[in-house]
């Protein structure tokens, strides 16, 4: 019989036997839950997904491994909303703004459609009808309706929430299923009004607009805030390549590729949904003591950022570039633009926010583009320079007509004038005088090219490529495109009334 009362250490071995036979299998034990993701893709495109995420990411801890289904449709993925089968997931507007009011969700990338950055937001919903006579919702209410579906966001559900929010229901609801049919029951069925997208051809079936809805995300990939934040992360990069490769590879089969959000907070598209708060009654000296102090507060608000912007403008070198703005030919309302457009750029490099001057640049082609073909289409000029214009026109295909119609035509223009060397005089032996405002458009080669490029670096988060000088230069490039187009004279006063 052993003494355990003479062996050194006895009195511990329990303890210690005790921890190994429980603590230690714990940490040794192999989790058995998979990540899934729930993807709208072949199955073949599914098992090379998840190798490649199997192999790109290995530091998974509370996971097992992943898989990838092949998920098809809002219902699908509406149940995989409400149930805990599915961990990431790439949702329409309407899935998604369903998991956001669970609060359990997060947005880890937003689609490209067609290889068009535009293509990322829905197109605007409208409501049309043939009744010259309606004019509100009231007017509309009880109304019979032709609408797309239920899970459709520009043919269902923005144009509901718009009539909710002015307090009144339409009338008896027949969905069609496709937005190119709604037009042509509404016109078969006078008196009613239909719920579709705005790229459907509504015009050709007689019909008009009666209101449109805001412009939403067309796709997301979400995630659950259960998924760790630095796992999100990794998974959304290598989702992004695989299908940036995928999209090269096909882009007719794939149809879409994916960028980092481009929103810190995608709830706030949710406000088109939200009801309009009742107003208290409130004493009407209270009323006219708050608009008092709020006429003096804003004063010296708009006072302080006055003076704020133009120091911040002369700091940054931008000061004769202004005056230069508020100098030009422009019409009153393009001036206008033009110099918010400045002012917001100057002061964010001021603040040293690259991507914001990037963004705010770069958007602004999306103005000026159909502004400016429509101006050339306007003047009375030989067929050769103008451009087709339609709805779904991109702003890469207008850049790229434009180059092709206008720059590249009077460039080839330039070589048979005869007095190259004067560059006054350049044009005004080849170009009648309707074609000559045309010209000034020699110098913008390869410039709305650029610009488009950068665009593109914000689009993609390429924020270690956006630099002060990129900045700089993406400002510098929009400044010398506004000379042109003030040399031209196409946005003069008349030419703006025109």
């Amino acid at each position: 019989m052993i003494d355990r009362h003479r062996i050194p250490g006895y009195g511990l071995f329990l303890p210690l036997a005790f921890l190994v036979l429980t603590v230690l299998p714990l940490g040794a034990e192999v989790p058995k839950r998979f990540l899934t993701l729930g993807i709208t893709i072949p199955e073949t495109i599914c098992t090379r997904l998840e190798t490649r995420l199997a192999t790109e990411i290995t530091n998974l801890r509370m996971y097992a491994g992943f898989k990838v289904k092949s998920i098809l449709g809002y219902d699908n993925k509406h149940v995989n909303v409400r149930n805990e089968e599915l961990d990431i997931i790439d949702a329409g507007y309407g899935v998604y703004r369903e998991a956001f009011k669970t609060g359990k969700w997060s947005v880890i990338l937003h689609a490209c459609y067609h290889g068009d950055n535009s293509q990322m937001f829905y197109s605007e919903g409208v409501i049309v009808t043939s009744d010259t006579s309606l004019q509100t919702f009231e007017e509309a209410a009880k109304r019979p309706v032709y609408a797309v579906s239920p899970s459709s966001a520009t043919g269902w559900q923005l144009q509901q929430a718009m009539f909710e929010r002015a307090g009144v229901h339409p009338g008896k609801i027949t969905f069609v299923k496709k937005h190119t049919d709604v037009p042509a029951m509404v016109a078969a069925h006078p008196g009613s009004i239909g719920f579709c997208g705005a790229f459907a051809d509504y015009a050709r079936h007689g019909l008009r607009v009666l209101a449109r809805t805001p412009r939403v995300p067309s796709a997301l990939v979400i995630a659950r805030q259960s998924v760790p934040g630095s796992l999100q992360t990794e998974i959304a990069a290598v989702l992004k390549d695989f299908f940036l490769e995928e999209y090269r590879a096909d882009p007719v089969f794939i149809r879409r590729f994916y960028v980092f959000p481009l929103e810190q907070d995608y709830s706030t598209y949710f406000s088109a949904f939200a009801k309009p708060e009742p107003v208290s009654p409130v004493p009407i000296l209270f009323l006219v003591l708050l608009t008092v102090l709020t006429g003096v507060v804003v004063f010296l608000t708009m006072l302080l950022r006055r003076t704020n912007k133009k120091r911040i403008i002369q700091a940054c070198g931008y000061e004769e570039a202004r005056l230069t703005l508020e100098r030009s030919g422009f019409g009153s309302s393009w001036k206008k633009n033009c110099l918010h457009i400045f002012d917001k750029s100057v002061l964010a490099l001021g603040e040293e926010a690259w991507d914001t001057v990037l963004v705010t640049i770069t958007r602004d082609i999306e103005r000026i583009l159909p502004a400016l073909v429509h101006r050339v289409n306007a003047l009375p000029v030989s067929d050769t320079w103008k451009q087709v214009l339609s709805e779904r026109m991109d702003t890469w295909a207008l850049i790229l007509s434009f180059n092709k119609r206008v720059v590249e035509h009077v460039r080839a223009l330039l070589a048979k004038s005869r007095v190259q060397t004067d560059l006054a005089l350049a044009y005004t032996d080849i170009l009648t005088p309707e074609e000559y405002p045309l010209s000034h458009f020699a110098c913008l080669d390869g410039l709305l090219i650029s610009l488009y490029a950068r665009r593109n670096l914000v689009v993609h988060a390429h924020a270690r490529f956006i630099s002060r000088e990129e900045a700089r230069y993406t400002l510098d490039s929009w400044l010398k495109l506004q000379a042109t187009l003030a040399e031209s004279g196409l946005f003069s006063e008349s030419g703006e009334s025109g």
